[in-house]
């Protein structure tokens, strides 16, 4: 079974700690925090064995990239996989609501 190497932008890391204090300050509900940060880890740690389970977005620009969307609850986690170095590269993390298109 290949491996890939998961790596997280400095974008996609500012989107998940405002995500998480955002439900955890403003919201009052650490609980549903850590629960999230949980299950977007958990769907993270296992794209370095499933890298292509998720489908390329819907836009066709964005989708030419070779980005792809995992959803976990209310919110979408960005990537691209890159076959020749093994390398997955998560881009954003979003609310599901927000218009995306323009943030990628």
């Amino acid at each position: 079974m290949t491996v890939f190497q998961v790596v997280i932008t400095e974008p996609a890391e500012h989107d998940l700690q405002a995500i998480i204090v955002y439900i955890s300050k403003k919201l009052q509900n650490p609980l549903a925090a850590k629960t999230l940060l949980e299950k977007i880890s958990n769907n993270v740690y296992h794209l370095k064995t499933l890298p292509n389970r998720f489908p390329l977005v819907n836009d066709l620009i964005l989708a030419n990239q070779g980005i792809r969307k995992a959803t976990v609850d209310n919110y979408l986690i960005f990537y691209t996989v890159s076959e020749s170095i093994k390398r997955v590269t998560i881009i954003r993390i979003l609310y599901a609501k927000r218009n995306w298109e323009g943030l990628l």
